[in-house]
């Protein structure tokens, strides 16, 4: 199945792509990791963002990176 962006079809979830999740730890970080995994994604780092620096997101190679600031 698919969707559409700006009229060109996207797959509906990129399945098992790889994520960095910067978050403090509490609800929030939760929730982001459990909505990460519904739509298919699979973290490759989580941390808190002032505790990551570039090289641990670089190194992971993420298709993608969700931050949380609180």
């Amino acid at each position: 199945m698919s969707m559409t962006c700006w009229g060109f079809p996207v797959p509906a979830n990129d399945l098992n792509a790889a994520v960095v999740l910067l978050a403090n730890h509490g609800l929030a970080r939760d929730k982001l990791r459990q909505a990460v995994i519904n739509a298919g994604g699979r973290i490759v780092l989580e941390a808190e963002p002032a505790q990551a620096d570039a090289a641990q997101v670089l190194a992971a190679a993420p298709a993608a990176v969700v931050i949380a600031l609180d």
